[in-house]
């Protein structure tokens, strides 16, 4: 399937440009007036990795103690994806920027000023031809570079050659696993 996946990219996406010139000394310069990371930008990697391990961990205890376990049963019914969001969204308004001033990584002013339309339509997004469907399709969609169209074309063949692909493969991998 990545092969396909490539081999697609590759023919209906040609890159218009081989090599942009002094792009290395640029983005080298550009990470290094970065600077290291703020308090603020620590506290929401944290939160972006709670809410990944808490999302991968009933998956995690399924491989390790079965999915009829009382672990993986008891994590599986109180970790879902919402839930998990709502922990790490919480964790943004506990986490401490500066302690004896009480300001956090976020507050109610801050949060009131995100697009939640761009966040809804993120969640709500789940076919391959969507331009929104994965934060790159997004990046690249919000960025104007490439049209719609363009985005639309590319994304019908993924599906057409992945159900295809689907289609072919279940029966081979319904024979090994039943063998």
């Amino acid at each position: 399937m990545f092969i396909a996946l490539c081999t697609i990219l590759i023919l209906l996406n040609r890159p218009e440009v081989r090599r942009l010139s002094g792009a290395e000394a640029y983005i080298a310069q550009e990470r290094s007036s970065l600077g290291s990371f703020s308090r603020g930008e620590r506290n929401t990697l944290i939160a972006f990795l709670v809410a990944v391990a808490l999302w991968i961990l009933p998956g995690l205890t399924a491989l390790i103690f079965g999915d009829e376990s009382t672990i993986y049963s008891v994590l599986y019914s109180r970790l879902d994806e919402g839930t998990v969001a709502i922990i790490a969204a919480a964790l943004l308004f506990l986490l401490p920027i500066n302690w004896p001033e009480r300001r956090f990584t976020m507050n109610w002013n801050e949060a009131s000023r995100i697009d939640w339309g761009t966040v809804i339509l993120f969640g709500a997004s789940f076919g391959f031809m969507m331009p929104v469907s994965t934060p790159q399709n997004a990046v690249v969609y919000g960025s104007g570079m490439i049209p719609i169209t363009k985005m639309v074309r590319s994304g019908l063949a993924f599906d057409i050659i992945g159900l295809i692909l689907i289609v072919l493969l279940i029966p081979v991998m319904a024979g090994l696993i039943l063998a």
